[in-house]
């Protein structure tokens, strides 16, 4: 650890502190996650695992890259790849114009259509998980609850994905979901980019109120567009006493989009899991083509 020089601390999740740190063999800085390691009968989370199991394997411009693992006084430290902001605090400081939302979601959809291709579901896609540098450059990063999917995976659990930008098929109870849900999160990050106050389009309070939320704005399913919706364990539960929603007019609320990224976005949000575009189909979407109008 005498290689590191911390500096500030970054922030902190359910069982890790992130610092910036200064790595003098390679003379640049790094984000060092630190997670202690109080019960040394319960080994190191699986969370971390994880994550340094699949940033191990990954490489891609979009994925951050894991420099270096450390095993140091009842602590386990992870040093990351450095980037200045997530894309929440990246919202706050600068104006998106269209053509950066663009920018921003392509390289999104690249990382995903990486991480896919080589059997990982990131699961738990949101700004706060997405880092930007100056040059725009995107990195996703917090891998501890991805999930590669392999021939004896049969079932994952539903208990992912921060409650916003969670599949409606996740929120009934479906346990066979695969990279549909990564697919789904995209879209709500893509309408949050879009619309005039950054902000998320289904922030629910609980799965039923988020539901609902998703209800609204997209119209109440219809067995042509979400046969199985009643085969999931929640779904009679949770929409027992819903009204019928139509369809809101999408162009109206996400007035920074093209009728291709309207479009886009509407294959994300399909209700069907197994109907919603797929992350090598979404790399070849038309909306990557246009030109993008700014102000």
């Amino acid at each position: 650890m005498d290689r590191y020089q911390y500096s500030t601390r970054l922030g902190e999740g359910i069982s890790s502190v992130v610092f910036k740190a200064l790595d003098r063999q390679r003379n640049e800085h790094v984000a060092l996650k630190t997670i202690e390691l109080e019960n040394e009968e319960e080994g190191v989370p699986s969370t971390a695992l994880r994550e340094i199991a699949i940033l191990n394997r990954l490489h891609h411009p979009n994925i951050i890259g894991l420099r270096d693992v450390v095993h140091h006084e009842k602590k386990l430290v992870i040093a990351l790849e450095y980037v200045k902001w997530n894309l929440r605090q990246y919202c706050d400081q600068f104006e998106l114009v269209p053509s950066i939302i663009q920018n921003i979601m392509r390289q999104l959809f690249d990382a995903i259509n990486y991480c896919h291709e080589n059997n990982v579901v990131h699961r738990d896609l949101k700004p706060h998980n997405i880092l930007i540098g100056e040059n725009q450059q995107i990195k996703l990063a917090d891998f501890g609850l991805s999930r590669e999917l392999g021939i004896y995976v049969r079932t994952c659990t539903s208990e992912v994905v921060t409650l916003w930008y969670r599949s409606p098929d996740v929120l009934c109870g479906n346990q066979h979901y695969g990279k549909s849900v990564d697919m789904w999160s995209l879209g709500c990050i893509l309408a949050e980019l879009a619309s005039p106050e950054i902000s998320p389009p289904f922030s629910g309070s609980d799965p039923r109120d988020t539901l609902r939320k998703i209800f609204e704005l997209l119209g109440s399913p219809t067995p042509d567009n979400w046969e199985q919706a009643e085969t999931f364990e929640n779904y009679a539960q949770i929409t027992a006493d819903f009204e019928h929603y139509e369809p809101e007019p999408l162009e109206e609320k996400y007035p920074k989009l093209s009728p291709n990224g309207l479009d886009l976005l509407l294959q994300c949000w399909r209700y069907d899991h197994t109907r919603r575009i797929k992350a090598p189909e979404a790399m070849k979407h038309p909306y990557w083509d246009d030109k993008e109008m700014d102000p």
